[in-house]
């Protein structure tokens, strides 16, 4: 097993470079908020690595190494926030597409927590469309190609966020959030099962609240009361208005009990 725990990774050796992640994409990542040495979602994350190295046929790495680790970047660097990336890809060994061994390896890279903007978002609508591909939906894997393209057209734009649609028009998610929309006091959340990833942060809130998963085209927006983001790092992200759809109320007796929880998991 190799562990790296850095801003950057340096290569350990040269067969780090032929690693069948960097080859084909074949492998998962977690990446997750650190509070006071701790990842309160962690039980989530978990979770889903889990679930997602079984269903890539990769082994699972040993939880309390992974814990272990973490825990001795934190006293290090003694930093009481950050973001911890967890990375599991398959080894290099042969050579071709098809997978011939179970066996992985997991890196840990640290980053700064990114700034947090407070305001209320103003969303724009992404002009790619995710493709449809059942059997990777949901998992955070190392395929992100359509995640580059859109955080670039999201940064030549002129919103802060940009809703991402399915080839088949549905409303999918953010280019790197959830979406949840508000009606009748009731939670909804477009459906991850052709495409999108199944994040963390909308879990957590899962366990919470009920939240109805459900196909929503761009055009019904405008029915619902609300709609904000969530993810694991950034948590809640208010939304005051999607472009050339609606204006959204951020008052809700509902949001702001789930931000309150928020806020009191993450110590802010």
């Amino acid at each position: 097993m190799s562990e790296l725990m850095a801003s950057s990774i340096k290569v350990l050796d040269w067969k780090a470079l032929i690693n069948r992640g960097l080859q084909y994409g074949d492998g998962i990542f977690e990446t997750m908020r650190l509070v006071n040495g701790k990842v309160p979602l962690w039980q989530f994350h978990w979770h889903r690595f889990q679930q997602s190295a079984q269903y890539l046929n990769l082994n699972c790495p040993n939880e309390a190494e992974i814990l272990k680790q973490i825990d001795s970047w934190f006293v290090a660097e003694e930093a009481s926030h950050a973001v911890i990336k967890l990375t599991l890809f398959r080894q290099a060994k042969g050579r071709g597409y098809a997978a011939q061994h179970k066996d992985s390896d997991w890196i840990l890279q640290s980053s700064p927590l990114p700034h947090e903007n407070k305001k209320p978002f103003h969303l724009g609508l992404a002009q790619l469309q995710l493709a449809e591909q059942p059997c990777l939906a949901g998992i955070k894997h190392l395929n992100r190609l359509e995640q580059v393209f859109l955080a670039r057209e999201l940064q030549q734009s002129r919103f802060d966020e940009m809703l991402v649609c399915a080839q088949s028009g549905e409303l999918i998610e953010s280019v790197s959030q959830n979406v949840v929309l508000l009606k009748d006091d009731e939670l909804y959340t477009p459906k991850t099962t052709r495409c999108g990833v199944s994040g963390v942060g909308l879990a957590w809130l899962k366990s919470h609240v009920t939240v109805k998963s459900v196909n929503i085209q761009v055009s019904e927006l405008s029915s619902f009361d609300g709609l904000f983001l969530i993810n694991s790092v950034r948590g809640i992200s208010s939304v005051e208005s999607v472009d050339g759809v609606k204006k959204f109320s951020t008052a809700s007796s509902l949001h702001d009990r789930i931000e309150h929880s928020w806020n009191e998991l993450m110590s802010l």
